[in-house]
This record gives C-alpha cells, sequence and structure tokens, in this order.
C-alpha cells in the first residue's frame, strides 16, 4: 500500500512544490507591491475566502475522489461520472451562497467594493476546479491532478506578473481583481483534463439525484466540518489580531506563508490515500499506518531544520530581500516556533487520509475540533502574554492535540476493520 501511496504522493507532491513555488513568487510580488497597512487587509481578504471556499465546494472533491475510486474499482463508469457531475451542481449552488457570507464577512473591513465582488466572485470557479481534481484523483489520473495544480500557481503568477510588466505599479484594487481572471483560467484547464479523462462514457441528461446528492453530503459533510475547524485555527488568528495593529497581523500572515513552504505537500497526502485506501477496502485489502519510527526520524531532521533557521547570520537580509519591508525580518523566529509542529502535522495527515478513505470521516472531525478549541482558549492569553510567540505557540499546542487524537482514532478505526474482515472470513 506505502508504495503506491508514495509514487503517486511523488506525482501530487511535483505539481504541489510547482504550485506553491510560483504562488510564493505570487504572494511576494504582492507583499513588495502593497503596503504593511494594504496587505494586512488582502491577507484578511484571502483568509476569508480560504474559509468561505470551504462552504463553496463543501469538499465534495474528497467525496467524488472516494465514490469515483470505488465505483471504478468495480467497473461502473458511468456511475462514478454521474456522482462527478452530481458534485458539480452542488459545489456551484454553494458557491452562490458563499460569495454572499464572503462578502458579509470581509466587509467588515474598508474595500473598494467592486474588486472586493470581483475577488469572491473566485469562489464559483475555484470549487469547481477542486470537483474536477477529485474526479482526476478518483480516477487515480495523479499526473494530470498534479499538471492542474501546476497551474494554479503559475496563472497566479503570470497574471500579476503581466499586470505588473503592463502597469509598472499595483494597488490593493488591482490584485483583488486579477485573481478572478487567474481562477477561471485553471477551471478551464482543469475541465479540458476530466474531458480528457472520462472517455467513452454516453452522458445521460443532468438531472439532480436526491440520493446521490446525500450520499455525497453525508460523507463530504464531516470532511467540510473537518477543514472549517482546520482553516478556523488560521481564520481566528486573523479575525483576533486585525483589531490590533496593521503591522502585527501582517507579520503574522508572512510566518503563515513562509512555513506552508514546509508542509506544502501535506495536503497530497491526504488526497492520494483517500481513493487509494477507499480501492483497497472494496477489495477488502489490508491498510496500515504509519509507526512512531518515521516521526522519530522526521522530529530529528525537524529539531536540525530548527537549529539551521536560528543559527544562519543573514536571515534578517534574505527576508528583507525577499519581501522589500524592514517589519517582516523578525518572521523567522516565529516560523521555527511553529516548525516544531512539522512531524506531528506529517503523521497526522497521513492518518487523515486513512480514517477518511475507510469512509470514517466523522472521527477526523471530532479530532480537529478539538486542536479547534485548543486553539482558541490559548490564543488570546497566549498572544497577551507573549505577544506573537504566544499566538504560534497556541498554534503548535492545537496541532499536538490533533495528532493525539487523530492517532486514536485511526487505530480504533484500523483494528475494527481488521476484526470485521475476520469475521467475513470466518462466516466464508
Amino acid at each position: 500500500m506505502w508504495k503506491d501511496a508514495f509514487k503517486n504522493t511523488s506525482i501530487v507532491l511535483a505539481g504541489v512544490l510547482l504550485s506553491r513555488f510560483f504562488v510564493f513568487l505570487y504572494n511576494t510580488l504582492i507583499i513588495r507591491q502593497l503596503s504593511v497597512a494594504d496587505y494586512a487587509r488582502f491577507a484578511f481578504a484571502v483568509a476569508v475566502f480560504n474559509w468561505v471556499l470551504i462552504f463553496a465546494h463543501l469538499d465534495l472533491y474528497a467525496a467524488v475522489s472516494r465514490f469515483v475510486s470505488r465505483n471504478r474499482s468495480l467497473n461502473r463508469s458511468a456511475e462514478a461520472w454521474q456522482y462527478y457531475r452530481q458534485a458539480g451542481l452542488l459545489a456551484a449552488f454553494f458557491s452562490v451562497a458563499g460569495i454572499v457570507v464572503a462578502l458579509l464577512i470581509a466587509g467588515l473591513r474598508e474595500y473598494p467594493l467592486g474588486a472586493l465582488i470581483l475577488f469572491m466572485l473566485s469562489l464559483l470557479p475555484t470549487a469547481l476546479m477542486t470537483v474536477n481534481d477529485g474526479y482526476l484523483k478518483g480516477m487515480e489520473k495523479f499526473g494530470l491532478a498534479a499538471w492542474v495544480d501546476i497551474s494554479s500557481g503559475l496563472f497566479k503568477f503570470a497574471v500579476i506578473g503581466t499586470a505588473l510588466l503592463l502597469m509598472d505599479s499595483l494597488a490593493l484594487t488591482d490584485v483583488l481583481s486579477l485573481f478572478l481572471l487567474a481562477s477561471l483560467l485553471v477551471y478551464a484547464v482543469s475541465t479540458v483534463c476530466v474531458n480528457r479523462v472520462r472517455g467513452a462514457i454516453n452522458p445521460r441528461p443532468l438531472k439532480f439525484r436526491v440520493q446521490t446528492a446525500k450520499s455525497l453530503i453525508n460523507y463530504s459533510g464531516w470532511i467540510c466540518l473537518t477543514d472549517l475547524m482546520t482553516s478556523g485555527i488560521l481564520l481566528s488568528g486573523n479575525l483576533i489580531l486585525s483589531y490590533q495593529a496593521p503591522a502585527e497581523l501582517a507579520l503574522f500572515n508572512v510566518v503563515i506563508l513562509v512555513y506552508s513552504l514546509f508542509q506544502m505537500g501535506f495536503g497530497a497526502i491526504t488526497t492520494v490515500l483517500i481513493p487509494q485506501v477507499s480501492r483497497r477496502r472494496a477489495r477488502n485489502e489490508k491498510v496500515r499506518m504509519l509507526g512512531y519510527r518515521g516521526l522519530g526520524y522526521v522530529m530529528l531532521a525537524t529539531a536540525l531544520l530548527i537549529c539551521g533557521l536560528l543559527t544562519f547570520p543573514w536571515r534578517r537580509e534574505v527576508l528583507l530581500f525577499l519581501f522589500d519591508k524592514p517589519e517582516y525580518t523578525e518572521a523567522m523566529h516565529y516560523i521555527a516556533i511553529l516548525l516544531i509542529a512539522f512531524p506531528f502535522r506529517l503523521l497526522t495527515m497521513t492518518n487523515k487520509g486513512i480514517v477518511q478513505g475507510i469512509g470514517q470521516p466523522r472521527h477526523v472531525f471530532r479530532a480537529t475540533g478539538g486542536a479547534f478549541v485548543t486553539h482558541i482558549l490559548l490564543f488570546v492569553p497566549g498572544y497577551h502574554l507573549f505577544g506573537l510567540s504566544g499566538a504560534v505557540g497556541a498554534m503548535v499546542c492545537a496541532y499536538l492535540v490533533e495528532f493525539v487524537l487523530i492517532r486514536q482514532a485511526a487505530t480504533r478505526t484500523l483494528a475494527r476493520q481488521s476484526a470485521g474482515r475476520r469475521v467475513a472470513v470466518e462466516h466464508v
């Protein structure tokens, strides 16, 4: 199992790495172009967008990936296609509602209204693109999924870079408006890939099927709630810091931006494991977790990385060169604190993929909910006592709680599956 998972994760990870590289360049350009106050507003708008995006696509990509993989293993390609189409209808409906919610939340701050509307309209093509991604991974076309991921980062960077060449400088209004164009281009690429993969399926007339929609929502609803808790950790931090000095909010988001480079492959792990575990379960094959030995190796490598970052003599100069703002030169200290959670986050993502692939996403939600509550309880007192060090320390504590709870859930779930398989064999 882990051999196939490693191979497919490597393919998806290659796409993620290239995509995040372009996204990092995209954000670097924006940080250099906008003032600290404007970047704080942009970062808050992005945090709202990412949080509401979970409502918009309802994590249907995970349900599509699972049901497409399961039906494909049973040679029911037409049924798999119906799941994909129904998910697209649901994503379009929820996106419209999500746009309204996003405008209401972001409207609490001062934004140019027209540009903000265009920015939040990007929820629709982005949500539909995630459904396309779920179909590609359910069909185990991980190479095409990787190309779609690359295009996501590439188009953002290309659009903002082209605009910068044409206009010399960019304002917050320009950055918000151009985001929609990049989102539409990525959706177009993903749709071409899906139509290439579906082959000779003769599609039935598109009708809303209540039973199919119910199956999708019953599965994806728990994953959606899980992602709301996960992204809620970042959004709640942004909301709390938005009432502080803009420089604090901007610095916090720069820290998250750089830290995300170290965990950019985490999403690839889960999205690969869900269809593979689902397929193995459909075939009654054994599923195994990663052991503590692997955790030990990652912890050692992380400790060396943290020491390297803290002792690197030109860390402030590098950050000043990248972001061109002296306010961000202390970010490396906070990044080192967040990296403490890195090895535990890695195993958390593998265990999430296993539990969700088996079909028990509610257990993942409970664990992530525990992490969210931990973060809420610790963030405000941590920030007031220790500043941003206390704030990111609260995030580390939340991630450690999530690791413990997810590990326990995965152990129990696999034990029950193993017991059920033995009973089935005895009955046969």
